[in-house]
């Protein structure tokens, strides 16, 4: 039986028709691609406060300084008494083996009317703590920079900040970089307010949830356009 080859003129016709396929199929791979993350991007606005996917939420009672005082030079908050703890998410069933400890916060007003304090090295000491299989030793979260908004609502005064961040250290180690929490103090009555605390390990960003289903799905529409371009127009097509 005769058998056929691909004369050497045949061949490069067929290597350019087959860059001119990819050629033209890569438009339309980068228009998907930027379709994709345009969507990404779109879905993922940015929350008005981190969600958090394991935390330890305090609470008690605190001393706020000159709450009368409608804007203050400074508004010191002073922890004090019995501290309540709940933990959640991904942090049940750590043990604290005491009551945590948490440190004064010195207020000052700013030109923009909110209220910021430097950061705070063990602002709060949780003691030693077992988290199981993540590890164990003695808890402190450092608090970052941050601004708390100090308003005069019809019922009591507040200050509150939802989204601050900081970081967990284990035994001096950092132990969760990225942590964020949230602090609201409502007035009881004079100095006496009621607060609640809470500090954990936030939720993957959206954005980055997205990001790479994304990138995956450019991979797959990629893979599929350049096979279809170079889909007959092999060099060991026999003609």
């Amino acid at each position: 039986m005769q058998q056929t080859t691909t004369p050497s003129s045949a061949l490069r016709s067929s290597k350019r028709t087959a860059v001119s396929s990819i050629m033209n199929a890569l438009p339309k791979i980068a228009f998907l691609g930027t379709a994709l993350l345009g969507t990404a991007f779109v879905l993922t606005a940015p929350a008005q406060a981190h969600s958090l996917k394991g935390s330890f939420d305090l609470s008690g009672n605190t001393r706020v300084g000159r709450p009368n005082a409608s804007a203050p030079g400074m508004a010191p908050v002073k922890f004090r008494g019995a501290v309540g703890v709940d933990d959640t998410g991904t942090f049940s069933g750590a043990t604290v083996s005491s009551t945590p400890k948490i440190k004064k916060l010195k207020l000052t007003r700013t030109p923009s009317g909110t209220y910021s304090t430097p950061a705070v090295e063990s602002f709060i000491s949780f003691g030693a703590v077992d988290f199981g299989s993540r590890g164990s030793g003695v808890l402190t979260f450092d608090l970052d920079a941050s601004e708390f908004d100090r308003t005069l609502p019809a019922s009591s005064l507040e200050i509150a900040n939802k989204d601050f961040s900081g970081s967990f250290k284990l035994d001096g180690n950092t132990f969760i970089s990225n942590a964020f929490g949230s602090f609201t103090a409502s007035r009881v009555s004079g100095t006496s307010f009621d607060y609640d605390l809470s500090v954990g390990e936030p939720v993957p960003e959206p954005l980055t949830i997205l990001g790479s289903i994304a990138a995956v799905g450019l991979l797959g529409v990629g893979k599929r356009e350049l096979s279809k371009a170079g889909a007959g127009n092999s060099e060991d097509d026999v003609v």
